[in-house]
């Protein structure tokens, strides 16, 4: 028997919690190309350190890739290495002792591979089975064993089959401290996955306490089952869309018959009376009298007309009765050809206008269709369909007026559909802070320090208070400054590219003073700083080389090679550090390093090219990368596995130069040549 599995995953996070927690679920396309089934993961850490969401997000992808490249088809085999994986390299991952781990990390696994679920849990995340009505908890006795184990951490494997109807819940415990048991097992044993984790959320903000737990629901059932209520309001927006389409059909179809009728008609009167004249004309005596004449004149054998008796060429003159059945033929052979030219044009335009609105209509299909796979969260799906009404949008005549607001009307909601599915924000007038005047214009990117925005001016360093919206001068320093790089908490990186001068300034003070600092080389070309943890690391493309300086109160100490292998790094121009090292974006990709090795990190759920002139942003306290691209005055919002959360297009402004978050991530501060902006998000 063929089974499907349905999942959904709801998480309510509270950023005060002492805790933070993650969910993944793989998703389908990847579950059918490896042929390991689907995996499952729910990760928690009891931690309050800022780096704790990257550090499970950096677990949960390890462990993904690490079981979906397993050489065996076999989940429990799959599984068991991926734990050993784990229990080997999570020290490394998180740069914590083991007994931190045990202390602190909870992690659930499950891989569910045709009927068959496998399981291996650390911790405190839990996993219910729900079975005719009733709640198992599968986890209840493996936390006492995986205590047993002192030197492993996922050490022991469960498995088992699932039956038609089953469902599990992969959940933090703090789940049950705002639902009883009984309400979990009513709420996932009768709603689709999608529409429990609904249900649960509309019920949580009802609270006005702080909310927190992550929760996955998997539902296994046989392929051919009865639609959902989801099926229904799928298939509801597809089946009115249809109905429509063929009652205009309908209509279309109609008219056409109509107008066919008409010729058709129109064309027997014709021939009618083309018959009937004919008719009259062979009973009169003139026309009878021609023809024997005209007989005998054929017979006769005459080759000159003047030989000829005048009776005879008095014959060959034609009668007034023969004009008229002349032009009365002509007349109506004429009139005939025209009205099947007008008939033929007429049905040559019906079926031209039946055909553009076949168009239209299955052009509405695809985009309703889309909007059903939103239903799902079947995004590639639906942008694969909204992609396909775009394309035929293009091939849509615009000849006539209607036809002109058809199609405008039509990219009007495919515009407003594709805005929805790749999550395009568009920004029509930023609000501004601060305009610059000939002599405050910028040099140099801008940051935010100690709720302070600073940006360079040639040798004139500028603080901007964005709630007041005032600038202020507050240092003049030696050097010309192109480049300003967050170092410590009250002080700043100033930088020079031309000579390679570095400069720390204290922002309480306002105080600066030169350090040492020189390139690797005189062949060396300085593309991008970053700092992390009070080192400084350079991207030397001339080279191909990322260098890291060790921080002394001189200076920067001589530079050592941090990438293990060489790499073509031309092209980039700007690099981020949050314990990886990110560069900006390279046709259309930006490239992330892990312990001196290089991943291209793909973006997906971008509708729109990134242009190669770009800079990137992120570190270890943000959730998400900022690219920042000038060509196209857009900023995308990625999280750190590469999906666009948010696309800002900025209309109607002067080019960007910069952009930075505020820590919260609610706010955005842009630099261009003329002012300094903030968009709230």
């Amino acid at each position: 028997m063929i089974y499907k599995l349905r999942a959904d995953k709801l998480t309510a996070q509270n950023l005060k919690n002492e805790s933070k927690s993650t969910t993944y679920i793989a998703s389908e396309d990847l579950s059918k190309d490896s042929n390991l089934g689907q995996l499952f993961i729910v990760a928690e850490i009891n931690s309050k350190e800022k780096k704790v969401p990257t550090l499970l997000e950096q677990t949960v992808k390890e462990m993904s890739e690490y079981y979906y490249h397993s050489p065996t088809k076999n989940a429990e085999s799959a599984l068991e290495t991926t734990c050993q994986y784990f229990n080997e390299n999570i020290c490394d991952i998180t740069s914590k002792p083991q007994k931190w781990i045990k202390d602190k990390f909870h992690i659930i696994v499950v891989a569910i591979q045709d009927n068959r679920l496998v399981m291996s849990n650390l911790g405190e995340i839990k996993i219910w089975l729900f079975r005719n009505g009733k709640m198992h908890d599968l986890a209840g006795t493996q936390n006492d064993k995986n205590k047993i184990a002192s030197k492993k951490l996922l050490s022991h494997l469960v498995s088992g089959r699932l039956e038609n109807n089953d469902a599990i819940m992969l959940t933090t415990k703090t789940i049950f401290d705002y639902f009883t048991d009984d309400k979990i097992r009513q709420t996932i044993t009768t709603l689709a996955p999608t529409q429990a984790c609904a249900f649960f959320k509309n019920t949580v903000l009802d609270y006005k306490i702080p909310i927190d737990f992550n929760t996955i629901i998997v539902k296994f059932a046989e392929a051919k089952k009865i639609a959902t209520n989801d099926d229904m309001r799928a298939m509801s927006i597809i089946a009115q869309n249809q109905q429509k389409n063929s009652l205009k059909f309908t209509k279309k179809k109609s008219t056409l018959n109509t107008m066919l009728s008409f010729g058709k008609q129109s064309y027997i009167k014709i021939i009618s009376l083309f018959i009937g004249s004919i008719k009259n004309l062979k009973n009169k005596k003139t026309f009878s009298a021609i023809s024997r004449k005209t007989a005998d004149i054929q017979s006769a054998n005459i080759t000159n007309a003047k030989d000829a008796p005048e009776g005879l060429i008095k014959n060959k003159k034609f009668s007034l009765s023969q004009h008229r059945l002349k032009i009365a033929i002509i007349l109506i052979v004429i009139l005939f050809a025209a009205s099947l030219f007008v008939v033929n044009q007429k049905k040559e335009k019906q079926t031209e206008i039946v055909n553009i609105q076949s168009k239209i209509e299955e052009i509405n299909d695809k985009i309703n269709t889309s909007e059903a796979a939103l239903i799902y969260k079947d995004e590639a799906k639906a942008q694969k369909l909204i992609l396909e009404a775009q394309t035929m949008l293009a091939s849509l005549p615009q000849s006539t007026n209607e036809q002109i607001y058809q199609h405008q009307e039509l990219a009007k909601t495919i515009n407003e559909h594709i805005n929805k599915i790749y999550n395009v924000t568009e920004i029509e007038n930023p609000t501004a802070i601060v305009a610059f005047d000939a002599v405050s214009n910028s040099s140099s990117n801008i940051l935010l320090a100690k709720n302070n925005l600073y940006y360079a001016s040639g040798k004139t360093i500028y603080k901007i208070n964005h709630k007041e919206k005032t600038s202020v001068r507050v240092a003049d320093v030696a050097y010309f400054i192109d480049q300003i790089i967050p170092f410590e908490t009250n002080s700043l990186l100033l930088f020079n590219h031309a000579q390679n001068k570095m400069i720390l300034f204290n922002i309480d003070n306002n105080t600066s003073r030169l350090l040492n600092f020189n390139l690797p080389s005189e062949i060396s070309s300085n593309a991008g700083l970053g700092v992390y943890a009070k080192k400084l690391y350079l991207l030397d493309t001339g080279q191909n080389q990322i260098y890291k300086y060790n921080y002394t109160d001189g200076g920067f100490s001589s530079p050592t090679e941090w990438l293990a292998e060489k790499i073509d790094l031309s092209g980039y121009s700007s690099l981020a550090i949050d314990g990886n090292i990110w560069l900006s974006a390279k046709n259309g990709n930006i490239a992330k390093f892990f312990k001196g090795k290089q991943e291209i990190l793909k973006i997906t759920g971008c509708n729109q090219a990134i242009s190669d002139n770009t800079s990137v942003y992120t570190d270890d306290t943000l959730d998400y990368i900022y690219i920042i691209d000038m060509d196209n005055n857009q900023i995308i919002l990625t999280d750190k596995q590469g999906k666009v959360a948010n696309n800002l297009v900025i209309k109607n402004l002067e080019k960007i130069k910069s952009a930075f978050p505020a820590p919260d991530e609610k706010i955005i501060y842009l630099l261009t040549d003329k002012n300094i902006y903030e968009i709230n998000l």
